[in-house]
């Protein structure tokens, strides 16, 4: 249980980013430049982090049907979070909800039926409507 402490410790932390970075542009305007960026930037990075999991799923134990699956969401994943920055953050966010709620599906079909890793499935389910949640303050300050 140590090893989850952290996990959830270090997890939940996650999601505050978004939400210093909008304080950041609410108190200091000028800087929204900045904050818009490093809100992409965030963004992508945690995008392209659930994609890299993937991999780490497959090389951690015994090929499986699944596998394949596993090996092109986590390529496409990171691919995609790449092209997104492109977008104005407008666009960017909602984009940005939809990948990390089609990587936590896609993580949810593959375990529906095993309870392995049940503690994992709930905390990225979590993690997923937090994070989401926490883009939406910028995306308020950005239409």
């Amino acid at each position: 249980m140590g090893n989850q402490k952290l996990i959830y410790i270090l997890g939940y932390g996650g999601a505050l980013p978004p939400l210093l970075l909008f304080l950041v542009s609410l108190f200091y305007p000028n800087l929204l430049s900045v904050t818009v960026t490093m809100s992409k930037v965030y963004g992508i990075g945690i995008l392209s982090f659930l994609g890299g999991m993937q991999w780490g799923f497959v090389i951690s134990r015994p090929f499986s049907s699944f596998d394949n699956g596993r090996l092109i969401i986590g390529v496409t994943a990171s691919l995609f979070a790449c092209s997104l920055f492109l977008l104005p953050i407008v666009v960017f966010i909602p984009i940005l909800v939809l990948c990390l709620s089609s990587v936590l599906v896609f993580e949810h079909a593959i375990h529906r039926n095993t309870t392995e890793l049940e503690w994992y499935k709930r905390m990225r389910t979590h993690l997923t409507l937090l994070l989401s949640l926490s883009f939406i303050p910028m995306f308020l300050q950005s239409i």
